[in-house]
């Protein structure tokens, strides 16, 4: 009853499940085709179907599940099939092309097998139910060898006895286990269930079984979309004997129906590995895949078949430039065939395209050729339009606009001349005018002065004789007032006298006191003067020179005026001399006939010319006046023409003064306006960037930048003056920043309104990718000072070598390094000598001895290694050669010495100090590394540790920000942290009785509110692994760990604020001090610390073989020799299976030569990985202590994974609990011709290491990192 009840239980859920998931796709589909008939009128609208189904399954034991889904897998492989290869010969037939038959693999006998009735396989298994026998697997499992064994070419059984059959799919064979078969095919619902779902009162459910009469249709569902309810109700006189087989096998049919019915496109999709780790590619898993999806088939028929085609219209149009020198007026139907086949016979070989009935039928590569020749063509036609019609319509318009240019200078010319011509044929009838009226005034002038003369005498006469009488008078006046005053003068003359004398002795008392005073004072004056002089002199000039300059403009200007009243006067006289001797001879005749004509009548009117005189008089009084009226209506007409005038133009300027006010108005609204408009569509258009860069459709943004450059550098205040560069590394956008960086490399350093650089904004937000780009391309292009020689050298530059130096001495030191090695020339043999290197006065030298010397020995050669070059000997082991002219002598004709040592490590160590102590330049590495300065691209470690320690305005540097991230500050973070330190802490059991009494209280009322929160082991967000990382990179790189920021915090500090422990062990682990935190941090720093100790690696590993070289910790990097080139690798991550059950993993990194012999020491790392599901993040960078120089040829440097597994069995009091084992390794070649900076994503292999790499067994593990080379 149990398992009965069991069964029913799974049954209905099934069922319930399907007959949900069919009503929901139901409601959609008819929803979509209401929506869509409604729009086109239709009752069956078109549809598009995405078929997503499991690929070809082949487990270590597959059961009736795996037998559903690989049945599934080869319908739609013969589908495919028929699609792909069946169709593709049959259009070729029906075209008449000619093309070899492809053979491929045909399923349809192992679909017989599982599908067709009566002996199938699915076949007998729903006879077993369906007649309700009580079969059991073994049972079925005889019947299906009876049946097929033998029989059938695609069934066969294993060749051991067991419960298994084979089938041979087209992906392989597969080994199903008949286990299960019966009871999973069984799919028994009872009628009392089916009442139960009926009368159930949810609306969903009453809905989806309730009974519906709805007339059975053989369309699928997209045409004719049936409820769930009505597809059971047919089903329901079978309720207890339907199998899943039947289901599956009818709607699979179904599915087929449908594909048939249909136009289908393939899409498929390779799984490039199975831990689904970033890079990761396993060839062998590829490969199994390409071929299971008939992928291989498909590549071979498109190499044996035509796969382009075009339509002979669509071809003729695309290539018929081919023949733009042919011309042809055929007919478009035959004459179009006849030109395609034209244009592929004298464009292809015959053996690459075929001409069918519609078509035209290419091979791979022929369109890209046909393509190529066309540009060719293109590129010939462009050349002749360009120099036939272009330049010459060019050239044309060029020489009318020439020649419009020259008729105009002509005419002008010829203005000029006429012009000028004219002015002086019109200054010559000036002067002559001018000579004629001279003339005339002169005569008149002289006529006029000879009267003037008498006038004058006469009226001077008349004047004199006046004034003479005058002063004649004056004269007897005169005498008399001179006698009075004489009188009174002699009366009064001795008075005068007494009063002069007394007057006299004053005046010259006076006189000689103002004689001294005037003589100081003149002299005091003189001074005075003297320098009132110059001052005026200086200022007189000055007044003077501007006087003259204002006096010879004012005289111009005066002479100008003058000279233009004198002619306008000169003209006016001479117009009324002319009117004047125009009208004398009128005059004298006129009197003339008058009188004439009043001495005749004379006789006879005197008496009425008497009478008529006084009318007459009367009649000039009324002319005159009349006269004078006219003249003076004549002036007013001309004063109001004139105010008119005036008026007019007044009324003018005032209008045209109004409408300039009114158009500089109006231009300064438009401005304005446009100003504005422009302004709006800008910032629309930045925040349409704006939101592309948070949408990261990095498409719309190249483009925008493509067609405004500008857009890069505008800043808006809206977006807190961010650029585009600052939000695309806020974004994660690593397209846009590498396109925006590679366009404008200054860019890097803009700051934004917090006074942030686009690295801060990717630290804020913790971007890797965009980080690394930013460091790496700023450390490169845009250095933020000069380097000098040292600075690119690490901290430890002037350390010394004493990780492969042995017998290295203090640095006043002469030795170097000494030691037996074997000598020999380029064809002797080996003699061993002791061997000492020497710095002498900062001259090196190598001398080499018999035997080992002693005081006052002589060496056998003394060689000054400042002339000579050496290098690492690729054909003969454990040795290096030197090169030097002092050898010459003597029967070495080479020039050359060999010396071997006994290991790797002692040839490396002693060109390690031959590297350090001779002066070797360029010229040397390149000898060493026999390949070109410019093919190696260097990294500068100095440059990347300034950009990572780049500091913002409030002493934030991108690590501080990296720990901050740019997320809202949750006040329940310090109840968290809190909670969690009295958790784990026993300080809390130290505190006062009342207080500790409290604190728990408020962790069990904090513990009901945030319970799911404040667990220790509460899972890690991705915002805090993605900053552990971020924050990993750049302490590699150079990040200060401890740098305080303006606030007084570390990293540290800000990490344990946020709450994020793990980061916080991490920055522990990797060197991290407890300066600038408060006691409570302390405390989270020494749980932390004590955590961090159950899974710290605290010693290498001591189980070493006998033989076999120390492992020791990570080194730091070496120090850089001048010219020498150093590798270091950054091991970003390992992908592993199961990563997060690893205990203490570990990670060996040793360097072999061809001749598998160890060059360094082996180096363990011992930081602590970030683990996830299937992921190890380390973020450590293992440098190699010995030059790329020094590297023997073929060098290779193999990573090994080891760890101890925390699902283990054992007890932790056992001796083998957590015991290391080895779980994988790779290698990476290191060959130093070709090495540089580069990315590193390499495959992983399972123990042991094998060094031959004859036998590798890959394991589903990947390494990714960086591989750099450092310049000494």
């Amino acid at each position: 009853r149990c398992e009965q009840a069991e069964v029913a239980k799974h049954a209905l859920c099934k069922y319930l499940y399907g007959e949900i998931f069919n009503y929901i796709i139901c409601r959609i589909n008819a929803t979509c085709g209401e929506i869509i008939s409604i729009k086109a009128n239709k009752t069956r609208p078109p549809f598009i179907g995405i078929l997503d189904i499991f690929g070809f399954e082949i487990m270590p034991t597959n059961s009736f599940e795996q037998l559903c889904i690989n049945f599934a897998n080869e319908m739609l492989q013969q589908q495919f099939n028929r699609h792909v290869f069946v169709l593709e010969q049959e259009r070729y037939a029906a075209e008449g092309i000619s093309v070899s038959v492809i053979e491929f693999q045909d399923n349809q006998e192992c679909l017989d097998l599982i599908q067709k009735s009566p002996s199938g396989i699915f076949p007998l298994l729903d006879e077993q139910i369906m007649l309700k026998r009580k079969t059991t697997d073994r049972q079925l499992l005889n019947i299906y060898h009876q049946t097929h064994l033998e029989k059938h070419s695609h069934y066969a059984k294993p060749r051991f006895e067991s419960d298994d059959f084979v089938i041979k799919h087209y992906a392989g064979d597969v080994t199903y286990s008949v286990y299960g078969f019966i009871s999973k095919n069984t799919d028994n619902l009872h009628e009392d269930l089916l009442d139960l779902l009926r009368t159930s009162v949810l609306p969903v459910l009453s809905t989806i079984f309730t009974p519906v009469a709805v007339p059975q249709s053989r369309h699928h569902a997209e045409s004719t979309p049936s409820t769930p309810t009505h597809r059971r109700q047919v089903s329901v006189a079978l309720v207890g004997s339907t199998t899943v087989a039947s289901k599956f096998r009818s709607q699979l049919t179904g599915l087929m129906e449908m594909l048939a019915s249909t136009t289908p496109h393939y899409i498929k999709c390779i799984k490039p590995n199975n831990i689904k780790f970033a890079g990761g590619f396993s060839s062998q898993l590829v490969r199994d895949q390409l071929v299971c999806s008939g992928i291989l088939e498909v590549i071979k028929i498109r190499q044996q078949g035509y796969p382009i085609r075009r339509p002979f219209d669509q071809f003729y149009d695309e290539f018929s430039m081919i023949l733009w020198s042919k011309q042809s007026n055929l007919s478009p139907a035959t004459d179009t065939a006849d030109l395609c086949r034209e244009i592929c016979t004298k464009s292809l070989q015959p053996n690459f395209f075929q001409i069918g009935k519609r078509e035209v039928y290419l091979r791979y590569g022929q369109l890209e050729l046909l393509q190529s020749i066309l540009i060719g063509i293109k590129d010939e036609v462009a050349t002749i339009i360009q120099s036939r019609f272009w330049r010459c319509i060019w050239l044309r318009k060029q020489y009318k606009t020439l020649r419009t240019g020259v008729i105009r200078f002509q005419a002008k010319w010829r203005q000029y001349n006429q012009t000028k011509r004219y002015e002086l044929l019109k200054l010559f009838t000036c002067k002559l005018q001018a000579t004629y009226r001279c003339r005339a005034l002169s005569r008149q002038y002289k006529r006029m002065r000879t009267a003037a003369i008498v006038i004058h005498a006469v009226a001077r006469g008349f004047s004199t004789r006046k004034y003479l009488i005058r002063q004649a008078k004056m004269e007897r006046a005169a005498i008399i007032v001179q006698r009075i005053t004489r009188g009174y003068l002699q009366r009064t003359i001795a008075e005068r006298l007494q009063r002069a004398r007394i007057k006299s002795a004053i005046i010259i008392q006076a006189r000689f006191r103002g004689y001294c005073a005037l003589k100081s004072f003149n002299h005091k004056y003189e001074c005075a003067v003297m320098i009132q002089a110059i001052y005026r002199a200086h200022r007189n000039r000055i007044k003077y020179l501007r006087g003259k300059a204002a006096m010879v403009a004012s005289q111009s200007l005066i002479r100008k005026i003058l000279q233009r009243k004198k002619f306008i006067h000169q003209r006016r006289m001479v117009i009324r001399l002319q009117s004047f001797a125009r009208m004398v001879p009128f005059k004298r005749h006129f009197q003339s006939k008058k009188s004439s004509v009043l001495l005749i009548q004379s006789q006879y009117r005197g008496y009425k010319q008497r009478l008529r005189y006084a009318a007459l008089q009367q009649a000039k009084k009324s002319l005159k006046s009349v006269l004078l009226m006219y003249a003076h209506k004549y002036r007013y007409r001309k004063i109001v023409s004139g105010t008119r005038c005036i008026q007019r133009a007044v009324r003018m300027f005032l209008g045209r003064r109004s409408f300039l006010l009114m158009q500089r108005s109006v231009r300064m609204l438009q401005k304005n306006l446009r100003f504005t408009y422009r302004k709006r569509q800008l910032a629309a258009r930045l925040q349409h960037l704006r939101d592309c860069c948070i949408r990261r459709d990095a498409d719309a943004i190249i483009l925008a930048l493509r067609l405004h450059p500008e857009y890069a550098f505008i800043r808006h205040q809206e977006a807190n003056f961010n650029t585009l560069l600052h939000l695309a590394a806020a974004a994660g956008d690593l397209n846009v920043v590498k396109y925006i960086a590679l366009h404008d490399v200054t860019l890097l350093r803009s700051i934004n309104s917090s006074g942030y650089t686009p690295l801060h904004e990717a630290c804020l937000n913790t971007r890797l990718e965009v980080v690394k780009f930013l460091v790496s391309f700023a450390a490169q292009k845009l250095p933020l000072k000069e380097l000098t020689q040292d600075e690119d050298s690490s901290p430890e530059t002037n350390s010394t070598l004493e990780n492969c130096i042995g017998n290295a001495v203090d640095a006043n030191g002469v030795t170097v390094i000494s030691g037996f090695l074997k000598k020999r020339r380029e064809a002797a043999r080996w003699h061993k000598r002791f061997v000492l290197l020497r710095n002498t006065n900062n001259c090196p030298q190598l001398e080499y001895y018999k035997s080992k010397p002693t005081n006052g020995s002589k060496s056998d050669k003394t060689l000054d290694l400042g002339k000579a070059i050496f290098r690492k000997c690729s054909s003969v082991p454990y040795s290096f050669e030197i090169h030097s002219p002092e050898l010459l002598e003597g029967r070495n004709r080479e020039g050359r010495l060999y010396f071997q040592a006994q290991s790797e490590l002692e040839v490396q160590s002693w060109l390690a100090c031959l590297r350090d102590t001779v002066p070797t330049s360029l010229e040397h590495r390149m000898l060493a590394m026999q390949r070109s300065s410019g093919s190696i691209q260097y990294i500068s470690r100095s440059q990347q540790r300034d950009w990572c320690n780049l500091k913002t305005p409030s002493g934030d540097t991108p690590l501080h920000l990296a720990v901050l991230g740019k997320v809202l500050t949750d006040p329940r973070d310090a109840v968290k942290a809190a909670l969690w330190f009295l958790e784990n802490t026993s300080t809390v059991d130290r505190l006062p009785s009342s207080r500790k009494k409290s604190l728990k209280q408020v962790i069990q009322e904090t513990n009901q509110v945030l319970s799911p929160m404040l667990s220790p082991t509460t899972k890690l967000d991705s915002q805090e692994i993605e900053a552990i990382k971020l924050a990993l990179w750049l302490l590699e790189h150079g990040a200060d760990i401890n740098r305080v920021s303006g606030v007084k915090k570390t990293p540290l500090k800000l990490a344990i604020e946020r709450n994020y422990h793990t980061l916080a062990k991490f920055l522990l682990d990797r060197g991290a001090t407890t300066l600038e935190l408060n006691p409570f941090e302390l405390t989270v720093v020494q749980s932390l610390k004590q955590e961090l100790a159950k899974t710290s690696i605290m010693n290498v590993q001591s189980a070493v073989k006998k033989g076999e070289e120390p492992i020791v910790f990570l080194l730091k990097q070496p120090g850089l020799v001048r010219h020498s080139s150093y590798l270091s690798v950054y091991v970003e991550q390992i992908g592993l299976p199961q990563a997060q059950n690893l205990l203490r993993p570990r990670v060996l990194i040793s360097v072999y030569d061809t001749s598998k012999n160890l060059i360094e020491k082996k180096q363990q790392v011992a930081c602590l990985p970030l683990a996830q599901t299937s992921l190890l993040y380390y973020g450590f960078t293992w440098y190699m202590q010995t030059p790329l120089e020094n590297l023997p040829a073929g060098a290779f440097v193999v990573m090994e994974v080891i760890a101890a597994s925390k699902l283990a069995d054992g007890m932790p009091s056992s001796p083998k609990f957590g015991e290391t084992h080895a779980i994988c390794w790779t290698f990476l070649q290191i060959e130093k011709r070709t090495a540089n900076t580069s990315t590193l994503n390499a495959e992983m292999y399972s123990h042991p290491v094998d060094l031959k790499f004859k036998k590798l067994h890959r394991y589903d593990a990947f390494v990714s990192g960086d591989v750099s080379i450092i310049q000494g």
